[in-house]
């Protein structure tokens, strides 16, 4: 056989194996494919899942915020919420034709979802309808929504669609295993069809001519390159023959593989969008993924990372022995809790950590994923409450140790400042003469007003240091008390009262007595003098089991720029020499009181038409010493 020949032959054998190479990367890279289309396929899955589950969220909100508010306008998310379930459920169920255990769950959620709508949705709606005819109370609704039928059904589609999650989520897991594995095999296949590409050439070209070695040198250099790891390079192709092919087709095969190497990169890059640390250690306990939320929390870069281990690196303290938190992931799968780390700078800081178990396309353990959210700016305003709560109740002690000295060193000196101006008025009065007796009666009513100021306080300052505990008190029963209480100023000014519809509340009875006595001993004093006071007390029903209690009066009332001065202690809208008398305080006790409940008492008024203070307050206290604040 001629030379020529045996080289047609032996360049035709090593051309076929370079196809076969060629033609089982090309089938590895279509499953690769495929394995991604799925991927995407899970994603969707869950996408959907998510949009279902907005969806009857969007029915709840609109169906309690009806019942609640007889509003029609919450009434468009409901009916929006229903139109968007059934196209999402379409969807979703048509996604998972495939699988019969998805197709299941989406059956048993959509009869669920028909018979919330039938038993709690459209009859929430109608009975909240029949409330706003009137033939209803508000209670009845109440008493519906508080039955909890709606939310044990919320609950039982909430853990349906948990489960269609979960199982996608598993098959979301297999099948990247699977996508990761067969790109380390396309990967291997590559470089395998490289190394024979350098081969042939070398063979080829000693037998071959010049006519060959440059297009073979080439891609010599190529192959080189794309072992490295360099996938950028390019393979110029200017021939025809069977070489030239070859080159083309190799050409086409790197492009694709660039191609699927940038849509990988691109996945991980996702992860270096965490603001949180996140980084992978070996069952070697070496670090072998560092993303930048890690280099961002640490200041340690990707290169001075890969290859530790985080004991060393990060100085790592743990709330035990890492080998028991090891063994925990290993045996549950995933561990949570509170570690210190040392940055770079040298700077310690506490983080709240998740680890989870990581495996291979075998199942096996292959390391351990950790994810790390720096939460010493937390710890620190935890310790700041702490030491404000210190100063707070370092603060009560000393406004109880001014209530003792108010009610007793303070006094002592005005009650012998009374005493002997007594004396000298009754025994000296005429030896004073005129101008005498009008400075001593000066000196009585500045005594008296003093002592008022006193008491005032003391009340004030009572409020937080002696308060009592919260109990049930009948507002009706307390009012009617504090009617009798001032039953001389309503007979003086031939007022009239008004009580209606007041609620049984959590609170203490002394303070109550005293925030309504203050308000209605107001609507007393600062009354008309052409006209009787007519005072109206009621109740109003609230939300969010709040109540809120409405006094009205005729009287003078005042302008509303002044509204927040009134509620400030000491602050008085009309002069000393005015005919109305006053500490000033008592609108700043009625605050206070109001807040120490956990409510809340605003007002509104027109000069000469009177004045309305409205008392918003919970119906049950959440403990005997909470602040928390409620809605106006």
């Amino acid at each position: 056989m001629a030379l020529t020949k045996k080289l047609l032959v032996a360049f035709a054998a090593q051309l076929l194996v370079f196809v076969a190479l060629l033609a089982v990367s090309l089938n590895a890279m279509d499953k690769m494919l495929v394995a991604r289309q799925w991927i995407r396929h899970s994603r969707e899955v869950m996408g959907k899942t998510d949009a279902v589950e907005i969806d009857l969220i969007n029915i709840e909100t609109g169906e309690r915020g009806y019942a609640l508010t007889g509003r029609e306008t919450f009434l468009d998310p409901l009916n929006l919420g229903i139109r968007s379930f059934q196209r999402d459920y379409d969807a979703l169920k048509a996604l998972t034709s495939d699988n019969q255990k998805q197709q299941a769950a989406l059956s048993e959620l959509n009869d669920g979802y028909k018979r919330w709508l039938e038993t709690d949705v459209s009859r929430l709606i109608a009975l909240r309808r029949e409330v706003n005819s009137g033939s209803r109370n508000f209670q009845s609704v109440v008493d519906f929504i508080d039955s909890e039928n709606g939310k044990k059904q919320m609950d039982s589609m909430r853990e349906i669609l948990s489960r269609i999650a979960q199982t996608e989520l598993s098959l979301l897991k297999e099948r990247d295993a699977k996508s990761e594995d067969l790109t380390r095999r396309t990967k291997e296949l590559i470089i395998f069809g490289g190394a024979a590409g350098v081969l042939i050439g070398i063979i080829i070209s000693f037998l071959i001519a010049l006519n060959i070695k440059r297009p073979l040198a080439a891609a010599v250099k190529f192959a080189e390159k794309t072992k490295a790891g360099d996938y950028s390079a390019t393979l110029p192709v200017q021939r025809k023959d069977e070489i030239g092919v070859f080159l083309s087709a190799l050409r086409s095969m790197m492009d694709r593989v660039n191609d699927y190497t940038a849509k990988l990169k691109d996945q991980s890059s996702l992860l270096d969008l965490a603001h949180d640390a996140i980084f992978v250690r070996d069952m070697e306990g070496r670090i072998v993924f560092w993303n930048c939320g890690a280099e961002q929390t640490y200041g340690w870069s990707k290169d001075e990372a890969l290859g530790k281990e985080p004991q060393d690196l990060l100085k790592a303290r743990y709330p035990e022995p890492v080998e028991d938190i090891l063994e925990t992931v290993v045996t549950s799968g995933r561990w949570e809790g509170e570690l210190q780390h040392v940055t770079s700078k040298g700077v310690s800081i506490t983080l709240a950590s998740r680890w989870a178990l990581r495996r291979d396309a075998h199942g096996n353990p292959s390391g351990f994923l950790e994810i790390n959210r720096d939460v010493t700016e937390h710890k620190e305003a935890d310790r700041r409450i702490h030491s404000y709560l210190k100063k707070l109740e370092e603060s009560n002690s000393v406004l109880q140790d001014f209530a003792f000295v108010a009610s007793h060193d303070l006094q002592e000196p005005l009650r012998k400042l009374s005493i002997y101006s007594d004396r000298l008025w009754s025994g000296y009065a005429e030896a004073l003469g005129n101008d005498g007796q009008q400075y001593l009666n000066k000196i009585q009513e500045a005594a008296m007003r003093m002592r008022e100021l006193i008491e005032s306080l003391l009340v004030y300052s009572r409020v937080a240091t002696q308060a009592a505990p919260f109990v049930s008190v009948d507002l009706r029963m307390l009012i009617d008390e504090v009617i009798r209480d001032l039953d001389v100023p309503i007979h003086e000014t031939g007022a009239s009262v008004e009580i209606r519809d007041l609620p049984t509340i959590q609170a203490d009875p002394s303070q109550m007595r005293q925030l309504f006595q203050n308000i209605l001993g107001n609507a007393l004093k600062f009354h008309m003098q052409d006209r009787n006071p007519v005072i109206k007390i009621y109740g109003v029903p609230c939300w969010n089991d709040l109540c809120r209690i409405i006094v009205e009066d005729n009287g003078i009332g005042f302008d509303e720029k002044y509204l927040d001065l009134i509620f400030q202690p000491f602050q008085r809208l009309h002069g000393k020499s005015s005919s109305y008398k006053g500490s000033g305080m008592g609108l700043a006790i009625c605050r206070k009181i109001v807040q120490r409940h956990n409510g809340m008492i605003v007002a509104k008024s027109r000069q000469g038409e009177g004045s309305t203070f409205m008392v918003t307050l919970p119906r049950k206290q959440l403990d005997e010493f909470s602040q928390e604040k409620v809605a106006a």
